[in-house]
C-alpha cells in the first residue's frame, strides 16, 4: 500500500516560494511557517519571523479559504502589521463546521497596514481534516452466542486524550451489512461515555460477524463481533496447549479436561490425536496423524507428541497446523463427546527489523542513530533469557573524496526491549551509508539500511537531538541543538496534531545549546520539533525530531479486589482509585481466553495508533508494537528525524509550510511532477508514483521510491490472520458473560470507589481492564490488566429436566465442589414445600420410590479439591411452573439454588376452542346461547376400564377481549406474540419469523391509537420486535430476497412479498419511539428490488423460483405464452402470487429512487397482467386476492363487475357470509330429542378453515373499499372471529395476519371505538353458587380477561350488557392415554406408516430411544410444506447439532425434510412437501436419557400436518410401556440406591459349584480358627 503522504511531499516543492537567483543577492526580510492542514474549530497558529525589515511597518495577511464553484468562500483569516525586527505568532479560529472541499492558504505581505504595497502573496493548498473527535468502541466480549446481549461502550475523546461532550448515531449491522438496529443521536453521560446494550435474539440470529459503526462528527467508526450458534453438548472436552510451537522444539504438550455441565470431571476413556495439516491446501487431508489412547480417563490428562514421531525432518512442519483432537467416552452415559485445539509450527529464527524503514537521510559529521529489534517470528520480543543477542553489521559509506569504505561492527540487543540502538558517525566527505545486519549469522535475517547525505547547497547543517528518554505530559524535555557553523538565533517550533503548538527563538553563543521545552497534553502521543536559522547567503537551514509524548501518566488507575468481606467468596468488593469525581468503567473476560487473545479493554496501544492519524501527513517517531497471541500489548519507541532529504522537504514532512524570499533549498529535478514522476535523490533519476513502495527499488542508488515503506516486515501470522478464536467455540465456558463486572461508577471526592458485585459460580479466573474519565485530566487506562480468581471454595451446581408429567420421578443431579484447601462436610437440604415431595428408598424392595413429605437432608464428605455427586429424586404434585430449593452449607459458608420445571399431565393434550363474538353496537344486553364443556363428567363410564381422559388434566377457562380482531398482548405471551402461544405451531422457517415479527408489529398498531398501551409496554414490545426482526433478517439473503429454510439458498418470491409487506408495515409501527425501533430504509430497498426482479416484464406476471410452500398460491389454471421461437406454452397463471407481489410493492413506503421507479413500475405492470385474466379465475381465494391487489394498485376498471362476481361464490350460512371451497360448520347448534336449547359447540377441524379464513378476509377487505352494507360486513366478522382455533390466533399464520388486517381495518373505521364498555356474567349449570362478572371498557378494552371455571362439563351461561363489540372464548385442555379417544381430521390425507414398531428403546434401562418414522401424504400429489412434531420422554435429549447434520445429509440423499430441532421435550421435522413416497420423507433420530426420570408416561404424541392448512393433520400417539416400569434406582436416580446398572451390556458371569463350596470351606475354617484364638486369649 502506497503512503500518501509521500505522494503530498514529492509533489510539494511547488508549493514553496523560492528567491530567484536575483533575489539572493539581498538579505532575506522574512521567513513564514504555516500548518499544512486545516480542520474545524482550529486555532490555527502561523509564525512570522521578520528577518529584516526595508519599510517602517510589515504587514502580512493569512486567509484561509474554501473553493465554492469559481469563487472563494473565506474561512477565517488575520492580520498583523510587525514595526521590529522578531519571531511573533499570528492566530486565527477556523469555523466550528466545515465540510470537506478544498482549501488554501493565502499568505501576503504588504509595506503598510493599509495593504496598499503588496511584496509578496502565496496560494498554497492546504490539507483538510475534518477530524475533532476520536471514538473507540469497547465491547463486552469478543464474541457472542445466540440469546447473549451484546454491551457497548462508545468513547470519544479529543486528540489531547480530553472528554468530549457530544452526540453520535450507533448502528448494528449484521454480517450481510444490513442495518438491524439504530440507536440516534446519543449522548454521552457524565463521563463522556455512551454505555448500549442489544439482546441477540434466542433462537436462531445472523451467525458470523457483526459491526458496530458509530457515526461522530462527520467520521464512522466501525469495530466488529462475532456470533456463534452454539448449543451445550451433554458435557465439553477442553483441549489446552499453545498455540505455536518451534520447529526444534522437542515437541507438544497439553492438557485435556472434560467436565458435566454440573462442572463435574467426566470419567470414562479418551482417545487423543493429533493430525498434521498443511495450511495451503485446500482439501486438509491430515499428512500425517498420530494417536494416544486414555483407558481410564478421570476428568483430565496430560499428552505429549515428540517431534521426532511427527516427522523425522523437523524443516518439513514448518508453517503446518498440529491439530489435537480429544475424544472423551462417558462410561455411565455411552456418550461420546469431542474437543480440539491447533497450534502452528513456525521457524524458531529470530527475524530483524529496521524500525522507521530503511531508507534514512543523514548530515555530515553529525551523529546518526539507527534501531534495530529482534522480532520472534510470531511478532513478540526476544525473551530477555536468550543469550543470543548479537546483531553483526556490515558498514558501507560511499565517499567521493577518499574512496569507499567498509566496516563491521556489532550491536547488543536489549533485554529490557529487544532492540538495539547503533549510532553512525558520517564523515564530511561521505554521501552515502549502506548497513547490512543480520541476527547472529544467520544470513536469512539480513536486511539492509540506506542513507544517504542531506543536500544542502552551502553544507551548512543543523542537527536537533534528545537525551531525555520517556518524554511524559507534564514533565520538560531537553533537547540539544548543533550546528556546524556559527550563527545569531535559532527558530523553533513544536508541532501536534498538524498544528504549531510553542513556537520561540534560541540566541546561540555557541555551535551547541541545550534547552528544556514544557510538554502539554496537546503534544500527546507524538509530536516534532523542528530548528532552523538563516545563513548569511540566504540559505534555510533546518531540522526537525519527532518524538514519542507519553500522555498515561496525566493521572493513574488502580484496582484492586477485596474478598474479605465475603466469606464464602459469592460476592467480592472491587475498591479502584482515579481522579476525584471521575467516571471509572470495566470488563472482565475469562482468563483462557484472554491468553488465545481475545480482548475486551482499552489499551494504550489502540489509543495512540488512532490519534497518530491526526498528525497526517508528517512524520512520527519510532514507534514498534510488539504482538501477543496477534493483539498489540507493548510498544517501543524512540525519538528520529524525519525523512527530509533537504529543506524544502523537512518543513513538509514536520506538516508545515514556508513562505519566505530566502532560499527553502530543494533538491533540483527535470522530473515532470504532472505526469507523476518524482526525483531520486541525485535530481536526475525519476520514478514512477506506481512504483512507491513496491520493494522494486527504482532509484537504486538511494533507494527513495521506498522510503517510509515496511516491506520488509514479515512475520509467520498465520495463527492470527481472520477468526484467531474459533478453536474456542465449542467450550461453554468460553462463552461465560463477564457482564457481572461490566460495571461503571464515580468516584468520590477522595478518588476512590468501592462497590460489590455477585461473583458467578463457575470456577475461572477472570482478567479484568478498566479505564477512567477526568473531568479535568482525561482519559486514564488501567496499565496492567489484573487478574481475579472468582473460585469460591464451596458451591453446588444443580441441573435436571425441565419439562416433567404428572407422576414421573424427576432427579436433581446436585454437583458439590469443595476447592478449599481442607476436606469438609457439607449438608444439602431440599427444602419442604406443598409443590412437591422427596422420594426416598423404600428399604423392603431397596428400589422403589416412597414419596414423603417435608424438607430431606444429607451429609456430603467432600475431600479438599475435589467434588461429589448427588442425585436427589422429587415428585412433583402441582402442575404447571414448579420452583425446587436445594441449599448447601458447610463452615466456609452457603449457598441457595433454585430449579425451574414445568409440570404436565401424563397423556397426550387435547385442545378445544369455541369462539364467539358479542355484538352490542344496537341492542344494550344480550343473553349469549351456553356453551358447551366438551368434557364427560364421569372419567370412566360404568362397566368400563379404560379413562376417558387422564383424571385431573381437564382445564377450562374463559377469555375476553375487547374490539373485533381478537388478538392482543395477552398475559401469558409476555408482549411477544409468536406462532408457539398464538397457535401452538413451531417457527422453525422463515415464513414463520416473518409472522412473528409481523403479529408484534400489527397488534401494536391496532393498540397505540386508542392509548390502550403504555409506554412501558410499548417499550417491551419494541424490544420484541427487534429480537424478532433479527429472526426474520436471517433468513434475508445477501440479494435482498427471503429463504424459507436455513440451510437453502433457495429463494422464494411468496416469502419475500409477505417479508417486504411486514417490514412496510413497521416502518409505520412507532415513529415517536424510532430510537428504539426502526426498519433500515435499505432493507426494504433491497427485499422490493429483488421481488420487483421477478417480474416477467413480457407479461407481468410474478414468478416463483422456488417450492411452492402454501399450496393457495398454487395457480389454478394454465395460460398460453409465446416462447423465443414463437412457439405457445401454456404455463401457470400464476395469479395469486402476482396479486400478492402486487400488494407488497404497492405498499411499500420510503424506497430508493431506483427501487421506487421498479416497484412502481412492477406494480403497474403486475395489476394490467390481473386485470386481464381476473376474468377467467374461478377459485374464491385467487379472486378475492386479486380484486384487493387491484384495488390497491388503483386499477378500478373492472372493480364493479369483478367485486359483484366474487360476492356471487359467498357462501350464506347461520347468519355469516364467507368464501370456501366447501361449507364450513357452524358452532351454533341445537341438540335433539327434549333438549331444544341452542349451544355453542366447540370448533370443528375442517380442511378449509385456513383457506377460507384468508379468502374471506381478502373478499371482506374489497368489500370494505367498496362501501358495502354494514349488515354484509357484520356477517363477513363474525364468521372470521368464529374460526379461531386458539385463544387469539386462527388456523396458520398466513390465514391469521390476513384477518388481521382486515378486522383491524373494520375495528378503526370504527367511529365509536372510544366509547364503548360490555360488562359479562358468567354462571354455570352445574354449580349454581358460582357466578363471575366484570367490566370492560376504554382502560382495560385491549386487557384480556380470563376466568377459570368451576367445573370442565354441563354449560356456560353468558349475559353481556352495555355497548360494543367483544370476543368471548372458551378453551378446554386435557390429556387422554388412548389413540382411538384423539380428534381425528375429515378428511385423512396423512399417513405415518408402521411408527409403533419403528420406535424401539435399547439399553440395559431403556436409555436410548431410536426413532425411524416415515410421513407420507396419501391424498394424492404433493402437500405443501409440512411439520411432523414427535414428543420425546422426560429426561431424554436430542442433540440439535445431531439434528442439524442429519438434515444436511437428508438433502444430500434427496430428501425432501429441510430442517429440524428439539426443543421443549419435542423434535420437530419441517419438510418442503410430503407425498405418497415414504421412503424419501423417513426421519431416523435418537434420542439418549440424560436428565433421570423415573415412572415415566408411557404414552406420547405424533403428529404430522400442513402447515398453512392444518386441518390437513395425523395426530395419535405410540406407546412404550417398558418406560413406565423404571424405578428411581433402574435408572440411577438417587444417592440411596445401593447399585447402579451398567448402560454397556457384557454377558453375566456364572459362578462355578465348585469354587462356591470351597470359598464357603475357607470362611468357616477362618471363622473356626478367630474363636479358637478369643478362647486361647
Amino acid at each position: 500500500m502506497k503512503p500518501m503522504w509521500l505522494l503530498a511531499i514529492l509533489g510539494s516543492a511547488c508549493l514553496f516560494q523560492l528567491a530567484t537567483s536575483a533575489e539572493l543577492k539581498k538579505d532575506p526580510t522574512y521567513l513564514i511557517v504555516a500548518p499544512t492542514t486545516v480542520r474545524p474549530n482550529q486555532l490555527l497558529r502561523i509564525s512570522a519571523a521578520i528577518l529584516k525589515l526595508e519599510y517602517e511597518s510589515f504587514t502580512v495577511t493569512a486567509i484561509v479559504r474554501k473553493l465554492n464553484g469559481d469563487n472563494y468562500d473565506e474561512i477565517c483569516s488575520t492580520t498583523e502589521t510587525f514595526s521590529r525586527v522578531g519571531n511573533y505568532e499570528m492566530t486565527m479560529l477556523t469555523r466550528d463546521s466545515m465540510s470537506p472541499g478544498n482549501y488554501t492558504l493565502r499568505v501576503a505581505g504588504y509595506s503598510d497596514s493599509s495593504q496598499i504595497g503588496q511584496i509578496f502573496s502565496n496560494d498554497t493548498e492546504l490539507f483538510f481534516n475534518g477530524k475533532e473527535v476520536s471514538v473507540f468502541i469497547q465491547l463486552s466480549r469478543p464474541f457472542y452466542r445466540q440469546g447473549q446481549t451484546v454491551r457497548l461502550r462508545v468513547i470519544p475523546v479529543q486528540k489531547n486524550l480530553m472528554a468530549v461532550s457530544t452526540t453520535m448515531d450507533v448502528t448494528i449491522k449484521d454480517p450481510d451489512g444490513y442495518p438491524v438496529r439504530k440507536f440516534y443521536t446519543q449522548h454521552t453521560n457524565a463521563g463522556g461515555v455512551v454505555s448500549l446494550s442489544y439482546a441477540l435474539s434466542p433462537n436462531l440470529v445472523s451467525f458470523g460477524d457483526w459491526t458496530v459503526q458509530v457515526y461522530c462528527q462527520d467520521y464512522l467508526y466501525n469495530k466488529t463481533f462475532r456470533v456463534e450458534e452454539f448449543y451445550p453438548p451433554l458435557f465439553y472436552v477442553n483441549v489446552s496447549m499453545p498455540t505455536t510451537m518451534l520447529r526444534n522444539s522437542f515437541g507438544i504438550s497439553g492438557v485435556v479436561a472434560s467436565n458435566h455441565t454440573t462442572g463435574r470431571g467426566t470419567k470414562g476413556s479418551c482417545i487423543i490425536t493429533l493430525e498434521i495439516l498443511s495450511m495451503s491446501s485446500s482439501e486438509r487431508e491430515p499428512i500425517n496423524t498420530l494417536t494416544r489412547e486414555i483407558p481410564y480417563f478421570d476428568g483430565r490428562t496430560d499428552f505429549m507428541f515428540n517431534r521426532q514421531e511427527m516427522s523425522e525432518n523437523p524443516n518439513t512442519l514448518v508453517g503446518k497446523e498440529l491439530r489435537v483432537t480429544a475424544r472423551v467416552l462417558d462410561w455411565f452415559y455411552n456418550t461420546t463427546s469431542i474437543g480440539f485445539q491447533s497450534a502452528i509450527v513456525y521457524i524458531e529464527d529470530v527475524e530483524i527489523k529496521f524500525l522507521g524503514g530503511s531508507v534514512w537521510s543523514f548530515k555530515p559529521e553529525l551523529p546518526f542513530s539507527i534501531y534495530i529489534a529482534g522480532i520472534k517470528r510470531d511478532g513478540s520480543p526476544l525473551d530477555p533469557y536468550n543469550e543470543n543477542r548479537t546483531i553483526n553489521l556490515e558498514i558501507a559509506e560511499t565517499d567521493d573524496i577518499v574512496g569507499d569504505r567498509t566496516r563491521l561492527d556489532t550491536v547488543e540487543l536489549s533485554t529490557e526491549t529487544s532492540v538495539a540502538e547503533y549510532v553512525l558517525y558520517p564523515k564530511a566527505t561521505t554521501n552515502r551509508i549502506l548497513v547490512r545486519a543480520k541476527y547472529e549469522n544467520e544470513q536469512d535475517t539480513r536486511r539492509e539500511l540506506v542513507a544517504t547525505r542531506f543536500w544542502s547547497p552551502n553544507d551548512y547543517y543543523i542537527q536537533l537531538t534528545t537525551p531525555t528518554k520517556s518524554p511524559s505530559v507534564g514533565q520538560y524535555m531537553i533537547f540539544n541543538v548543533k550546528t556546524n557553523t556559527f550563527i545569531e538565533f535559532i527558530y523553533y517550533h513544536i508541532v501536534a496534531g498538524g498544528n504549531i503548538l510553542v513556537s520561540d527563538t534560541l540566541q546561540m553563543f555557541s555551535r551547541n545549546k541545550l534547552f528544556s521545552v514544557a510538554l502539554s497534553r496537546d503534544m500527546a502521543p507524538n509530536a516534532r520539533i523542528i530548528a532552523y536559522f538563516v545563513a548569511a547567503d540566504g540559505q534555510v537551514v533546518v531540522d526537525s525530531l519527532n518524538f514519542n509524548v507519553n500522555g498515561s501518566r496525566l493521572h493513574e488507575m488502580t484496582l484492586r479486589f477485596n474478598r474479605g468481606k465475603d466469606f464464602t467468596y459469592s460476592s467480592v468488593e472491587i475498591s479502584s482509585t482515579a481522579d476525584p469525581l471521575s467516571y471509572v468503567a470495566f470488563s472482565a473476560i475469562e482468563y483462557q481466553l484472554y491468553e488465545l487473545g481475545a480482548r475486551n479493554g482499552l489499551t494504550w496501544e489502540e489509543v495512540y495508533q488512532e490519534l497518530y492519524t491526526y498528525d497526517a501527513p508528517a512524520n512520527t517517531s519510532i514507534s514498534h508494537y510488539w504482538l501477543k497471541q496477534g493483539q498489540m500489548e507493548g510498544s517501543f519507541n524512540a525519538p528520529v528525524p524525519s525523512y527530509a532529504h533537504d529543506a524544502n522537504s523537512t518543513f513538509f514532512f514536520a506538516g508545515l509550510y514556508a513562505f519566505s524570499d530566502a532560499n527553502v533549498s530543494a533538491v533540483y529535478t527535470t522530473c515532470n511532477k504532472t505526469q507523476g514522476y518524482y526525483p531520486c535523490m541525485d535530481g536526475k533519476s525519476c520514478y514512477d508514483f506506481k512504483d512507491i513502495c513496491t520493494n522494486r527499488e527504482e532509484c537504486g542508488y538511494d533507494r527513495r521510491d521506498e522510503m517510509g515503506c515496511f516491506n520488509n516486515e514479515t512475520y509467520d501470522v498465520a495463527l492470527y490472520n481472520g477468526d484467531k478464536l474459533w478453536r474456542t467455540r465449542h467450550i461453554r465456558q468460553y462463552f461465560l458473560d463477564g457482564s457481572f463486572l461490566w460495571e461503571d461508577q464515580f468516584t468520590k471526592p477522595d478518588g476512590r470507589i468501592d462497590f460489590k458485585v455477585d461473583v458467578p459460580t463457575y470456577p475461572t479466573t477472570w482478567v479484568v481492564s478498566g479505564f477512567a474519565m477526568s473531568k479535568d485530566y482525561g482519559l486514564a487506562i488501567l496499565p496492567i490488566p489484573t487478574q481475579f480468581d472468582g473460585v469460591r471454595p464451596m458451591y453446588i451446581t444443580v441441573e435436571g429436566t425441565s419439562h416433567v408429567r404428572n407422576g414421573e420421578h424427576m432427579t436433581l443431579r446436585v454437583a458439590v465442589f469443595n476447592f478449599w484447601i481442607e476436606d469438609m462436610d457439607v449438608l444439602l437440604t431440599v427444602h419442604s414445600s406443598d409443590d412437591y415431595q422427596f422420594v426416598e428408598l423404600d428399604l423392603n424392595t431397596a428400589v422403589l420410590g416412597v414419596p414423603v413429605d417435608g424438607p430431606h437432608q444429607v451429609l456430603v464428605p467432600v475431600f479438599a479439591g475435589s467434588n461429589r455427586q448427588v442425585l436427589l429424586p422429587v415428585r412433583p404434585r402441582t402442575f404447571g411452573h414448579l420452583v425446587i430449593t436445594i441449599s448447601a452449607s458447610c463452615v466456609v459458608g452457603g449457598q441457595t439454588v433454585v430449579h425451574h420445571v414445568f409440570v404436565d399431565h401424563y397423556g397426550v393434550p387435547e385442545h378445544y376452542i369455541t369462539s364467539k363474538q358479542v355484538d352490542l353496537t344496537i341492542a344494550n344486553s344480550e343473553r349469549l346461547p351456553d356453551m358447551l364443556l366438551p368434557v364427560d363428567e364421569v372419567v370412566v363410564d360404568p362397566e368400563q376400564r379404560i379413562q376417558n381422559y387422564v383424571p385431573g388434566s381437564p382445564k377450562t377457562r374463559i377469555f375476553v377481549l375487547g374490539d373485533v380482531v381478537g388478538v392482543s398482548f395477552f398475559p401469558y405471551t409476555h408482549y411477544d406474540l409468536n406462532s408457539e402461544n398464538l397457535l401452538r405451531q413451531p417457527y422453525g422457517t422463515g415464513a414463520e419469523a416473518v409472522f412473528n415479527f409481523a403479529v408484534n408489529v400489527y397488534t401494536l398498531k391496532l393498540l397505540r391509537p386508542l392509548s390502550s398501551i403504555t409506554m412501558e409496554e410499548i417499550n417491551k414490545v419494541l424490544f420484541t420486535l427487534n429480537i424478532a426482526l433479527q429472526e426474520m433478517m436471517f433468513y434475508m439473503q445477501e440479494d435482498g430476497s427471503f429463504k424459507e429454510f436455513r440451510w437453502s439458498d433457495k429463494s422464494s418470491t411468496w416469502l419475500t412479498a409477505i417479508a417486504l409487506q411486514a417490514l412496510s408495515d413497521a416502518r409505520t409501527v412507532s415513529p415517536d419511539k424510532f430510537q428504539d425501533f426502526e426498519v433500515p430504509v435499505v432493507t426494504l430497498t433491497k427485499a422490493a428490488a429483488w421481488l420487483a426482479a421477478q417480474q416477467d416484464n413480457s407479461t407481468g406476471a410474478f414468478q416463483e423460483i422456488n417450492t411452492i410452500y402454501n399450496r393457495r398460491f398454487t395457480s389454478d389454471f394454465t395460460l398460453p405464452f409465446e416462447t423465443e421461437d414463437e412457439t405457445i406454452e401454456y404455463r401457470p397463471s400464476n395469479l395469486s402470487l402476482t396479486a400478492l407481489s402486487v400488494l407488497a410493492l404497492s405498499q411499500t413506503g420510503e424506497l430508493s429512487a431506483d427501487a421506487n421507479v421498479a416497484a412502481q413500475r412492477a406494480t403497474s405492470l403486475g395489476a394490467e397482467y390481473i386485470e386481464k385474466y381476473i376474468e377467467q379465475v374461478q377459485d374464491p381465494f385467487e379472486l378475492s386476492i386479486c380484486l384487493y391487489a387491484l384495488i390497491t394498485a388503483g386499477k378500478t376498471t373492472k372493480e364493479s363487475a369483478t367485486l359483484q362476481r366474487l360476492n356471487s361464490m359467498a357462501r350464506k350460512e347461520s347468519q355469516m357470509i364467507y368464501w370456501s371451497t366447501s361449507p364450513i360448520e357452524a358452532i351454533d347448534k341445537g341438540h335433539s330429542g327434549q333438549d331444544t336449547v341452542v349451544r355453542l359447540l366447540s370448533k370443528q377441524f375442517s380442511n378449509v378453515t385456513s383457506y377460507a379464513t384468508s379468502a374471506t378476509s381478502y373478499a371482506m377487505l374489497s368489500n370494505m373499499k367498496n362501501s358495502a352494507p354494514e349488515n354484509d360486513l357484520k356477517e363477513m366478522q363474525k364468521f372470521l372471529q368464529e374460526q379461531h382455533m386458539w385463544v387469539g390466533g386462527f388456523s396458520s399464520t398466513q390465514d391469521t395476519l390476513i384477518a388481521m388486517q382486515a378486522l383491524s381495518v373494520r375495528a378503526v373505521n370504527n367511529q365509536n371505538r372510544n366509547t364503548y364498555a360490555l360488562s359479562f356474567e358468567f354462571r354455570s349449570d352445574q354449580n349454581e353458587n358460582w357466578f363471575e362478572s366484570f367490566t370492560i371498557d376504554q382502560s382495560n378494552w385491549f386487557k384480556q380477561q380470563v376466568i377459570e371455571t368451576p367445573s370442565h362439563w354441563g354449560s356456560i351461561q353468558t349475559v353481556v350488557k352495555g355497548h360494543g363489540v367483544a370476543l368471548i372464548q372458551l378453551e378446554t385442555t386435557l390429556n387422554h392415554e388412548h389413540e382411538f379417544q384423539l380428534r381425528k381430521p375429515p378428511n385423512p390425507v396423512f399417513h405415518l406408516g408402521n411408527y409403533n414398531n419403528d420406535i424401539r428403546t435399547s439399553g440395559f434401562n431403556h436409555s436410548y430411544i431410536d426413532y425411524r418414522i416415515c410421513p407420507s401424504y396419501i391424498a394424492g400429489g404433493q402437500s405443501g410444506m409440512s411439520v411432523m412434531e414427535v414428543a420425546v420422554p422426560s429426561g431424554y435429549v436430542v442433540h440439535n447439532r445431531t439434528l442439524q447434520k442429519y438434515v444436511l445429509d437428508a438433502r444430500a440423499a434427496n430428501s425432501t425434510l429441510r430442517n429440524a430441532e428439539y426443543y421443549n421435550n419435542k423434535a420437530v421435522f419441517y419438510f418442503d412437501y410430503l407425498d405418497q413416497n415414504e421412503e424419501r420423507s423417513c426421519v431416523e433420530f435418537s434420542a439418549v436419557r440424560w436428565f433421570p426420570v423415573a415412572n415415566i408416561t408411557q404414552t406420547l404424541s405424533l403428529k404430522v400436518f400442513e402447515y398453512y392448512e392444518p386441518g390437513n393433520f395425523n395426530y395419535t400417539l405410540y406407546e412404550k410401556v417398558q418406560l413406565r416400569t423404571l424405578t428411581v434406582c433402574l435408572v440411577c436416580g438417587s444417592y440411596q440406591c445401593p447399585y447402579c446398572p451398567h448402560y454397556a451390556s457384557a454377558p453375566g458371569l456364572t459362578p462355578s459349584i465348585s469354587l462356591t463350596a470351597f470359598t464357603v470351606i475357607i470362611t468357616l475354617f477362618l471363622l473356626k480358627f478367630q474363636h479358637i484364638s478369643t478362647i486361647l486369649k
